[in-house]
């Protein structure tokens, strides 16, 4: 259920598969693995592909003699891949909370599809999935790695531990991913108790700004809080958070990762799952100005239905700019993309609603992002692509 990674240097493209393996006789198996495709025939690249396997130590759930194992059949890997300086980074958490799990990353040399390195996020104790609603993990310029994770253990030990619930930055080094900073909010037990994720957003890093803290990440959770970081000091754990700024209230849970274009930050939130109605959110953008967050967004004008929606931009650079959005119509058991100004999001562009049953995407998948690329709009749903673009005029 990951989004793959393409390397187009060398025209490669990364996924990960699951599969179930029947023996007769024997119980069934299961493998996650990792394959490097050609993007011109689809065929197996590299020696490809190769099952994730890894062992670290520890002592929390699942460990057998201080050691702790990845487990295919229990870790669902959700987040996007992420290819930075020649390695593929992976990234799991659970199957509907099913375990014994936890957090994992996972790194493979993208030239060989030998692991470089593995960590696990919750070593003594457990769970503290990784999986963002379907992101993957973020990386700076120097290299740094990303992520936010949802209920687990909380034990920090300075930089050691265990760290459910938090977002963590990871430094990589030959061989291993050692933890460099986190941020876990002041009512993390609560996050853990009411099962309210830290870890259902992704993370987004921002361009430079102005003021006290220039580089910052933005991250949200199903409390419906979003947090402004400073990624040069993230902010530990204390009984007062120590986030650069923290919004409440102007949304429900968040299960998407937001835009951000022209220092603004685009939102949508999640409401109750219906069938008999669309009750969800809308689309929500958030002015940035001197490294702040102003509370009091622009609002769009349709409901986007459960779980929400992440949002992509589309520009001609700086200028021209669309906030596409797809989410599911509860009603009728389908995707609708929209299309937003992304200077004044009132405005709606385009909807997929309005050509009646000719522009209707297929059956929603959870969590999909609108692809946009040389003029069309790539909506994937379930067992369809759907490619919007502008009609030839008759």
């Amino acid at each position: 259920t990951s989004t793959p990674v393409i390397d187009a240097a060398t025209s490669t493209m990364y996924v990960v598969s699951t599969v179930r393996i029947v023996t007769p006789g024997k119980a069934v198996g299961f493998a996650q693995q990792l394959h490097a495709l050609d993007l011109a025939t689809g065929a197996e690249k590299l020696g490809g592909p190769v099952s994730l396997t890894a062992t670290v130590p520890g002592s929390g759930t699942g460990s057998v003699h201080g050691s702790i194992s990845y487990q295919p059949k229990w870790q669902n890997q959700r987040g996007a891949l992420l290819l930075s300086n020649g390695v593929i980074y992976i990234a799991s958490a659970s199957f509907s909370d099913h375990g014994p799990y936890h957090g994992w990353v996972l790194g493979y040399n993208a030239q060989t599809l030998r692991q470089t390195s593995a960590f696990v996020n919750t070593p003594q104790g457990a769970k503290g999935g990784i999986w963002m609603s379907g992101s993957g993990l973020a990386a700076d310029d120097a290299g740094n790695l990303y992520f936010s994770s949802g209920n687990g253990t909380f034990r920090p030990q300075g930089l050691k531990g265990d760290f459910g619930d938090t977002v963590t930055k990871l430094r990589p080094t030959p061989g291993k991913l050692k933890v460099a900073d986190y941020f876990t909010p002041s009512n993390q037990a609560k996050l853990a108790a009411k099962d309210l994720d830290l870890g259902s957003s992704g993370v987004v890093l921002l361009p430079d700004q102005p003021g006290a803290h220039p580089r910052l990440l933005v991250a949200g959770s199903k409390e419906g809080t979003f947090y402004l970081l400073n990624r040069d000091k993230l902010g530990g754990y204390a009984s007062r958070s120590k986030a650069a700024q923290e919004i409440h209230g102007t949304m429900p849970a968040v299960f998407d990762t937001p835009a951000y274009f022209n220092s603004k930050l685009y939102f949508v939130g999640t409401g109750a799952q219906s069938t008999t109605s669309i009750k969800g959110d809308v689309l929500k953008a958030f002015s940035l100005a001197g490294g702040q967050v102003n509370t009091k967004p622009a609002v769009g004008a349709h409901l986007e239905g459960y779980p929400g929606a992440s949002p992509s931009v589309s520009a001609d650079r700086a200028s021209n700019g669309i906030v596409w959005t797809l989410s599911q119509n509860n009603l009728l058991r389908a995707a609708t993309l929209r299309a937003y100004n992304a200077g004044d999001i009132t405005h709606e562009l385009y909807d997929s609603l309005q050509g009646g049953t000719r522009d209707r995407p297929g059956p929603y998948v959870k969590f999909s992002v609108p692809t946009v690329a040389n003029g069309q709009v790539f909506v994937g749903g379930a067992g369809t692509l759907t490619l919007f673009g502008i009609l030839p005029t008759i």
